[in-house]
C-alpha cells in the first residue's frame, strides 16, 4: 500500500469521526465504542467498550447491524465503558459502524467482570 493509499484510507475513516463503530485490532482484540479521532498512528474511541466474548450473534457484522440476540447472549463478556481508548492504527483491522439496534445492544449488555 502506498503512503497515498493510506491517506485516502484515514480519510474515508475521518467520515466516520463522531459514530458509534466495532474496531477489530489484530493484537488489542475488539472494541465498540464513539469515534473521536483517527490518524496515520492512533485511533481514539469514547465510551469504550471492549467485546471479549460475545453469544447471540455469528458475527461482529451481525453485532453492528442486528445487536446481540437477547435469548442467546448470556455468557457474554463485555467490558466496562471506558472514558477514552487509544488503539494503534497499524493494529486495527476494519472499522464498523453501527447501526442504533447494534449500538444500544452493545450499550445495553451487562458489564463483564473477573
Amino acid at each position: 500500500m502506498s503512503a497515498g493509499d493510506n491517506a485516502t484510507g484515514k480519510q474515508a475513516d475521518a467520515v466516520f469521526v463522531g459514530e458509534y463503530v466495532i474496531a477489530r485490532c489484530r493484537d488489542a482484540g475488539v472494541h465498540a465504542g464513539y469515534l473521536v479521532s483517527t490518524d496515520e498512528r492512533y485511533t481514539v474511541l469514547r465510551e469504550s467498550r471492549r467485546l471479549w466474548y460475545w453469544r447471540g450473534a455469528a458475527s461482529l457484522s451481525q453485532v453492528a447491524v442486528y445487536g446481540f440476540d437477547s435469548a442467546k447472549s448470556e455468557g457474554s463478556m463485555i467490558g466496562a465503558p471506558e472514558p477514552l481508548k487509544r488503539l494503534r492504527d497499524s493494529d486495527i483491522c476494519e472499522l464498523t459502524v453501527c447501526t442504533d439496534a447494534g449500538r444500544d445492544s452493545i450499550k445495553g449488555m451487562p458489564e463483564w467482570r473477573a
